[in-house]
């Protein structure tokens, strides 16, 4: 469990695991209704920090089906144009999903037809994703961040965003 990394320095491996809430009114809608989105690589770094770990791996997962992670640019024209259009031409809305069917609809009171957000999360996302850490920095690209996307946005409120930390922590070694 104990490396030496230099004198007087040891390492120790942690765990960390926290469940974030992402509301509503942090996400940015697009130009496509229902899909919406936010940046959450600062949540991420927050977690990061609050584990104190230096290096090793963190991975962030969404408790969500209709909802994904994704590691790309967080420009506008990107991420509230582009990225929805295109999930859109792939897509459609009210195209006849098997998930639209009247009998799952009531069976189920409150749930949406929302076969076209399943698809996009299941086609072009994933519910985690795992970035680097090193000396307690996210190692991204320059122009990468961390997106999480609502593909259901008008029915939910928020969204559960779980984040593990798992890496080594710099401890001081008392003198002997």
């Amino acid at each position: 469990k104990e490396v030496n990394v230099s004198s007087g320095t040891q390492c120790e491996l942690s765990l960390y695991c926290t469940t974030l809430r992402v509301t509503r009114e942090m996400m940015l809608p697009t130009v496509e209704e229902g899909i919406a989105y936010v940046n959450v690589t600062r949540l991420i770094e927050r977690a990061v920090a609050a584990s104190g770990a230096l290096m090793g791996m963190v991975f962030a997962f969404v408790r969500h089906t209709t909802a994904m992670l994704v590691i790309n640019e967080d420009e506008e024209g990107l991420a509230k144009n582009d990225f929805p259009r295109a999930f859109r031409r792939l897509f459609p809305k009210g195209i006849g999903y098997a998930h639209y069917r009247p009998a799952r609809l009531t069976a189920m009171p409150g749930e949406s037809a929302n076969g076209d957000a399943h698809c996009i999360a299941f086609f072009c996302g994933r519910p985690f994703i795992a970035i680097p850490l090193v000396e307690g920095v996210l190692l991204l690209g320059t122009w990468q961040s961390a997106l999480l996307f609502d593909l259901d946005f008008r029915h939910h409120a928020e969204r559960d965003l779980v984040v593990v930390v798992q890496g080594y922590r710099a401890q001081a070694v008392p003198p002997s």
